[in-house]
């Protein structure tokens, strides 16, 4: 059975064929995994929303470098 859990990519939920609903463990791990469906897009938003301030905060940082690069070039540091 693949694995769905995984939040580092693409969030992946279940789809009925990769289970065996002749067992009622995989029944069962299908159900509780379809309640979480609705969620699927407030987590697809917190990723990107996660990158985004990522990517802000290491721009903002390589700036900052640059800054202070110029600023100890123009002290002769």
């Amino acid at each position: 059975m693949p694995n769905y859990n995984s939040i580092e990519g693409n969030v992946l939920f279940p789809t009925i064929d990769g289970y065996d609903m002749h067992k009622a463990g995989d029944m069962a791990l299908y159900l509780a995994h379809c309640d979480f469906y609705p969620f699927k897009s407030v987590i697809d938003n917190n990723k990107m929303a996660i990158d985004l301030v990522t990517k802000a905060y290491r721009d903002m940082a390589q700036e900052a470098r640059e800054k202070v690069q110029d600023w100890n070039v123009q002290r002769n540091i």
